[in-house]
C-alpha cells in the first residue's frame, strides 16, 4: 500500500492522540488517561488555526498510521540561531506501518515547513527507536540535555 503524507485536519484529532499515547508508551511514561480529552480538543482546534504549528500525518487507505508536528519557537538571537527555531515532536508510527518510511517523510516535511517559515534551527527529544532517523538527517546530541519541572 502507498502512504500519503498530508497536513492533519481537525477530524484526525483522535488518531493524533492515539499516536501521541504510543509515543509516551515508547518513552516509558506512566499511563494517565486524564490528558487525552484535552489533547483531542487541542488538536481539533490547533491543527487548522495555529500558524506556528505544522502537523503532518501519513495516511494509508484512509487510516492515519503516523504523525509528527513542528511548532515554531521565538527566542532572542544566539550564537546558533537568529531567534526562530522549530521544535519537532510527536513523531510516531503504528507498529503495523513501520518500515515504510512514514516517519522519515513526515520529518522531511516538517523540516521543509520550518525552513519556509524562516526557522534556522530544529530541536527534538529522541527515543532510542527514533534516534537513527534523526541522526540520518543531521540531528546531533547537545551539551545541554533537557531538564523539566512540573508547575502543577
Amino acid at each position: 500500500m502507498s502512504l500519503t503524507i498530508r497536513p492533519a485536519v481537525a477530524s484526525d484529532a483522535a488518531a493524533l492522540v492515539d499516536l501521541r499515547q504510543l509515543m509516551f508508551d515508547s518513552m516509558g511514561t506512566p499511563p494517565n488517561d486524564s490528558w487525552q480529552s484535552d489533547a483531542e480538543a487541542w488538536f481539533a482546534d490547533h491543527v487548522v488555526t495555529d500558524a506556528d504549528l505544522c502537523v503532518l500525518v501519513a495516511d494509508e487507505a484512509g487510516q492515519v498510521v503516523a504523525s509528527g508536528l513542528a511548532i515554531l519557537q521565538r527566542n532572542p538571537p544566539s550564537p546558533g540561531s537568529r531567534g526562530l527555531s522549530a521544535y519537532v515532536a510527536n513523531i510516531a508510527t503504528l507498529p503495523s506501518a513501520r518500515g515504510q518510511g512514514a516517519a522519515t517523510r513526515i520529518l522531511d516535511g516538517l523540516l521543509e515547513w520550518a525552513v519556509e517559515q524562516g526557522a534556522d534551527r530544529a530541536e527534538l527529544h529522541a527515543t532510542e527507536v527514533g534516534r537513527p532517523i534523526y541522526e540520518k538527517v543531521g540531528f546531533v546530541d547537545t551539551a545541554c540535555p533537557s531538564m523539566r519541572l512540573s508547575l502543577r
